[in-house]
């Protein structure tokens, strides 16, 4: 057998010599042909001159020559080996570290199975075998663990020490010009190139390992190791993975059907599990009871604003399907499931079918549409409408304009600016990006059919406006309660950090990133990077929304909640990290793993915080039970105290429980009203119930539960963010 023995240096000069003997030593015993091939990496220390003093030991012989190569500078572990390689002549090649971690004595287990005709190919393990290994550091075994286990995921093989120093493979077997890694990365794609190489036989034998501590000399860093994983994904060959062929087999519309079931599930079981109304809730819905069609048409009572569409198409359900929290929630419910649909159309038709894919897996999760796909509120719909009328524009429209078609997406349009407030912001973002598409290829019949579109959008919207917006009585009302939400017009530094701030609060509460916010807030940053790198610039338009929305908000015409009032760009914004990890994959040799790579690490956070909620099912004020306790337990004569924030929820379903009949007295606001507050609650006389839900004001609770503390509770129930207490008062 002959071989050649690449020693790798670099400012070793504490142990060059010795291993360099034991080289010596060990090579005349085992082979018959070989050579050392020392290459200095731009050593600064007195290496050389140690190698220097062991050629001059070494007697010659032209069966075992020695060879010393040098780099001007250091370059690392990977050029060393392609160095070495390129330059080696015998038909074998042994890997040596030059420091004392690896000893030479143990070649000859190495190389036996070669000699016996069992392998082509000898790796030494640290981890297998009775050998002694130095007990060192935790981390850099867990580490290298990881490397190992990836790595043999792309490789389909059982090694247990990938990194180890000690590799005896065929010369012949090494493209040297396909090697790239220049550090310690290298012990990974030499394996993956083997790997590569039909017909090799692996062994792996267990090795004595004699470690080094940092302040020995050890160069292997943190950041060694994450260059490693790195190249395991570079260069590693997915196809080798079974269930990667399997993905790929998979038709997208399988894998859509799958996410929507998936999200159809999350958002039905927290609508058919989640109780009672809430005090917004219960605002809207008394507006939805009281009122008729036509009165649904006039400013809402409790100082509400909702679109006129929404409204009526709830009324239409509660009158259908009864007086019931499901029929007052169908439509958020609806848009909760629909909206994936929608965004899966939508993003297919705009970008890609894999972004598609990515984007409605993201969708999936965030509790922020679980949420609200079962509360009484527009704000799911707001994104239905939104998604629904950019998938009909770039579906039907866009690059097949005609006046017919213009007529029918006007028709649209005008619909859905009565079912969402904010549509308006859509579609005038639609009308820009076709304006600029019209003055890229400009022609007659797309300026004419662009015409009517907008002209129908701007009929209807000023209709709209002129019936339900223009001096209507609760905007005054509105206006004070954002008042904190709306953009300031950049003045200083400080004020043009106000939307990063609000995207940076959004992404941490309402798309379920909070520790991890910075994973979709990078993505962001890199998806604008990326489209202005490569020219793709059509995937700004999903940007384009969020700019008009601050520039209205900078005019005081619509806050920028960082919440609710937003939540429809939560889509788009999606949207585009789903762009951003599409466009970053690429970067990658085998792009399918690295965006399911990315996008579970993306997910991970949303996906634990769905499973909780999926598993707990939690309920905001679920007054209910209180209110039947109350019912089953109340005597005649009996009255109900309602804290101030539990009125709204009391006023709804005092009726559901045949409490309407008893005496009730509506407590007063106590940081409002704090001397009316104290003075009811001192002129109570008798047996009451206290009713308690929507305990925003902790001041206001704890007076009234010092105080019957005082007194004496008779009776009690507790439920979920909401109570009673029995109390006879003297």
């Amino acid at each position: 057998m002959n071989v050649s023995i690449i020693v790798p240096v670099f400012n070793e000069e504490k142990y060059i010599f010795s291993q360099l003997e034991k080289v010596e030593r060990v090579r005349h015993t085992l082979f018959e042909y070989s050579e050392i091939i020392i290459v200095n990496d731009g050593s600064s220390d007195g290496t050389e001159a140690k190698i220097n003093q062991f050629i001059a030991t070494v007697p010659l012989d032209k069966n075992s020559e020695v060879i010393v190569l040098h780099n001007d500078v250091n370059q690392g572990k990977g050029a060393c080996l392609k160095l070495g390689i390129k330059k080696a002549s015998n038909e074998f090649i042994i890997i040596q570290d030059a420091d004392l971690e690896y000893s030479p004595d143990d070649w000859a287990d190495l190389i036996k199975p070669i000699q016996d005709n069992h392998a082509d190919v000898v790796y030494g393990s640290r981890f297998i075998g009775e050998k002694p290994h130095r007990i060192l550091y935790f981390w850099h075994y867990a580490g290298n663990r990881i490397i190992t286990f990836f790595s043999n995921l792309f490789t389909d093989m059982n090694l247990s020490d990938v990194n180890c120093g000690y590799k005896v493979f065929p010369r012949n077997s090494i493209d040297i010009e396909k090697l790239h890694e220049k550090r310690f990365a290298i012990d990974v794609e030499i394996t993956i190139m083997l790997s590569n190489k039909p017909n090799l036989r692996f062994y792996e034998v267990g090795i004595g390992y004699y470690g080094r501590e940092k302040n020995e000399g050890k160069k292997t860093t943190w950041s060694d190791g994450v260059k490693a994983l790195y190249s395991v994904f570079k260069y590693g060959d997915p196809k080798k993975i079974p269930f990667v062929n399997f993905l790929t087999k998979i038709s997208p519309n399988i894998y859509f059907l799958i996410f929507f079931t998936w999200a159809t599930i999350l958002r039905l079981t927290q609508y058919f599990a989640r109780g009672s109304f809430w005090l917004d809730e219960c605002t809207i819905a008394l507006n939805l009871r009281d009122r008729n069609y036509a009165e649904l048409l006039q400013p809402l009572d409790y100082n509400q604003v909702a679109p006129i569409g929404f409204l009526l198409t709830t009324k239409f359900f509660i009158n259908h399907l009864g007086q019931n929290e499901l029929s007052y929630r169908i439509i958020p419910a609806f848009s909760g499931v629909f909206s994936i649909v929608l965004l899966y159309l939508f993003v297919r038709k705009f970008a890609t079918t894999r972004i598609a894919l990515i984007g409605s897996f993201i969708f999936i999760f965030p509790i922020v549409f679980t949420y609200y796909s079962a509360e009484v509120k527009q704000y799911m719909s707001d994104s239905f409408f939104t998604l629904a009328i950019l998938y009909l524009y770039f579906q039907f429209f866009h690059k097949q304009e005609s006046i017919p078609k213009a007529i029918l997406l006007g028709v649209f349009g005008g619909l859905f600016i009565g079912f969402s407030n904010i549509i308006i912001i859509i579609l005038t973002s639609i009308g820009i990006y076709g304006i600029i598409s019209l003055i890229r290829s400009f022609s007659v019949n797309r300026l004419l059919s662009y015409t009517f579109l907008g002209a129908i959008w701007l009929l209807s919207f000023f209709q709209y406006y002129t019936h339900f917006i223009k001096n209507h009585s609760n905007e005054q009302g509105m206006q004070n309660y954002w008042a904190n939400f709306f953009a300031p017009i950049p003045t200083s530094f400080a004020d043009l950090l106000w939307v990063p701030d609000n995207l940076w609060y959004f992404f941490k509460q309402w798309l379920g990133h909070h520790g991890s916010t910075w994973m979709p807030f990078l993505l962001l940053i890199i998806a604008i990077y990326l489209c202005f790198r490569k020219k793709q610039y059509r995937y700004l338009f999903l940007l384009l929304p969020m700019v008009i929305h601050v520039i209205l908000s900078m005019f005081k015409l619509y806050p920028f909640d960082n919440k609710r009032l937003i939540l429809y760009l939560a889509p788009l914004l999606i949207t585009f990290i789903s762009v951003g990890i599409y466009q970053l994959s690429a970067h990658f040799k085998y792009a399918l793993l690295a965006t399911i790579l990315f996008t579970w690490i993306v997910t991970a956070r949303p996906r634990q915080e769905a499973e909780y909620w999926f598993n707990h099912k939690p309920r905001r004020e679920h007054i209910r039970p209180v209110l039947n306790y109350i019912s089953e337990n109340i005597q005649d004569g009996d009255k109900i105290y309602i804290y101030y924030g539990s009125i709204r929820a009391f006023r709804f379903y005092k009726s559901w429980f045949g409490l309407d009949r008893y005496e009730s007295i509506e407590g007063f606001p106590e940081g409002r009203r704090p001397e009316e507050f104290v003075q009811q609650i001192e002129d109570m006389e008798g047996r009451t119930w206290i009713l308690f839900s929507h305990m925003n004001d902790p001041n206001g609770v704890k007076y009234i539960e010092d105080m019957v503390a005082d007194i004496g509770i008779k009776d009690q129930h507790i439920g979920e963010g909401s109570k009673t207490y029995l109390v006879s008062f003297p």
